[in-house]
């Protein structure tokens, strides 16, 4: 039994890494474009069997435990906590109408540093050893290596040009003017 761990903080770029396994041939959890099954977070150990050999999204690793039982397989998601939390900031406003303050921002950065190294600790005792870490910088800079980087770490043959076509080409840097709703519907498969 193998479940791959897409894991980060919200806002880190897991939908889009989703999309890419999605196009690869991975089964998912969840439904286009972000992937994000409300049954799975937390993970349960009655739920595994449904996981089995399937990609799932699991944001915050560290609030609830990861159940023991079945192989995992981990990617943690890093982003510019700046831009992350920027980016936080725009999605509680347009998408959630959560009034959010500009100075929450630095707050939000300073949360997502602090809760870094307990989120990787969490992910690291479930795994028994390291998640692969890929930077959203770096997704965008070069889709084709981070596909590559995903196959390897699902173990299986994956169509690494279709998962490096999901990656939309755009600068890393939070632009208030993009429109997630945009980039989601620029996003279907």
């Amino acid at each position: 039994m193998v479940v791959i761990l897409v894991c980060g903080f919200g806002r880190c770029g897991s939908s889009m890494v989703m999309q890419m396994l999605a196009a690869g041939g991975m089964p998912v959890v969840g439904e286009h474009p972000a992937y994000e099954d409300m049954d799975c977070n937390p993970i349960t150990l009655p739920m595994i069997p449904r996981l089995d050999g399937k990609a799932v999204k699991l944001l915050n690793p560290h609030l609830d435990p990861i159940p023991v039982g079945p192989k995992y397989r981990a990617v943690w998601l890093d982003r510019n906590l700046m831009q992350q939390a920027r980016s936080t900031v725009k999605f509680l406003r347009g998408v959630a109408g959560i009034p959010v303050k500009p100075r929450d921002v630095k707050r939000i950065a300073r949360a997502g540093e602090k809760d870094r190294p307990r989120a990787l600790a969490a992910l690291r005792q479930a795994l028994h050893g390291e998640p692969l870490v890929l930077r959203f910088e770096d997704i965008l800079a070069d889709p084709l290596e981070a596909a590559q980087q995903l196959a390897m770490i699902c173990h299986r043959a994956m169509d690494v040009q279709a998962m490096a076509r999901r990656v939309l080409p755009r600068s890393p840097q939070c632009r208030p003017d993009m429109l997630i709703e945009s980039m989601l519907m620029e996003a279907r498969p």
